[in-house]
């Protein structure tokens, strides 16, 4: 069906998509201070408030580098992390 509206190259690129477990495409680069989960998570937009960002950690809708954290607490280091909240507000972290 993408072939026939879109070409063989977008049907190609879509296949390999659909493959890959349709990773995230054009992910949103962000910046932000290290601290415990909550507050990096609020920082980078992905709440609106502290509490929020608890919750959703606490019930399981937030990932790192895909693997579910359930501390708020959690202190993260420095590095380069994808962050996603829910199923479709992901972004690329940058924590300093």
């Amino acid at each position: 069906m993408v072939e026939r509206f879109w070409g063989a190259a977008a049907a190609r690129d879509t296949t390999d998509w659909w493959n890959a477990d349709r990773p995230p495409r054009h992910v949103e680069q962000r910046e932000v201070a290290t601290g415990p989960l909550f507050k990096v998570v609020l920082a980078a937009g992905g709440a609106q408030s502290s509490s929020d960002a608890q919750r959703k950690i606490k019930g399981g809708g937030v990932y790192l580098d895909g693997q579910r954290q359930q501390d708020p607490m959690l202190a993260l280091a420095p590095g380069e992390y994808q962050l996603r909240v829910g199923k479709l507000w992901v972004v690329q972290l940058h924590v300093q």
